[in-house]
């Protein structure tokens, strides 16, 4: 990706985050607003229907934003911040798009949106190893470098880890991404045959070539290692068996 786009999508996820807090915190939405469904630029949305987000291109343009403002009558309730990110009220919904188009024709804002309303509902598989299912005395999330509530079995402190759930909102995998493994090999039975439970998908799971001193010429784990790191990163996912792979969904190779 390019670096240019890259900086755009950071900053966008960045706005996103700043505007979550500042909804949980309660200091976005005043008195009489409320959540709309429309369509926006192609997308159907939820938006607060009064309220717009934007950015102003410099600091020093500051003053004659402000003043545009005061000329259209809009009010600010999220004062500029250190990205240059500002949050406005309108008078209502109607009011909304007109300014709005206004908005973005005034040279010194570099962009203007709806403020849109998102939820949080991170994706938590039942796989016994993420979830902390196992029986007594396993039952705690073993699995949490994934996600970390605090467990007190193991003194873990909360939220730290990789925040997958919230990734795996986004993105489970891409079947024309291959990951190579090139560890002790990988759990099978005699015949060569995959065997764990949580990696027995030969359309996932690609055998290679065998490079110890072996004579059979088989990937098998002798060592435990190599199907301990392929589950973390590939372990079929949310079929309440053993752990959660990181690419939870699509093809792997070993």
């Amino acid at each position: 990706m390019p670096m240019l786009m890259k900086r755009i999508l950071y900053r966008r996820i960045f706005i996103l985050f700043i505007l979550m807090q500042i909804m949980f915190r309660g200091e976005l939405f005043g008195d009489g607003w409320q959540v709309r469904k429309g369509f926006y630029q192609g997308d159907s949305i939820e938006y607060v229907h009064n309220q717009i987000v934007l950015g102003i291109r410099t600091i020093s343009d500051t003053a004659n934003v402000y003043s545009f403002f005061d000329s259209i009558g809009i009010q600010i309730i999220s004062p500029l911040d250190r990205l240059n990110i500002i949050v406005v009220e309108v008078e209502g919904e109607n009011d909304l798009w007109y300014k709005l188009s206004e908005i973005k024709q005034n040279r010194y804002i570099s962009y203007a949106d709806p403020v849109k309303v998102g939820y949080a509902d991170a994706t938590h598989p039942d796989d016994p190893y993420f979830d902390g299912s196992l029986p007594s005395p396993d039952n705690f999330r073993h699995q949490w470098g994934l996600h970390n509530d605090g467990n007190a079995e193991v003194g873990g402190t909360a939220d730290a880890d990789i925040d997958a759930p919230e990734a795996w909102d986004y993105e489970t995998g891409d079947s024309d991404v291959l990951v190579a493994v090139f560890d002790s090999g990988i759990d099978l039975d005699a015949n060569g045959n995959l065997e764990h439970p949580d990696l027995d998908d030969p359309d996932r799971y690609l055998l290679g070539d065998d490079f110890t001193d072996e004579t059979d010429n088989l990937v098998s784990d002798v060592l435990g290692h190599g199907t301990r790191v392929t589950g973390l990163i590939g372990a079929q996912t949310n079929n309440d068996t053993g752990m959660a792979g990181c690419k939870s969904s699509k093809h792997f190779g070993t």
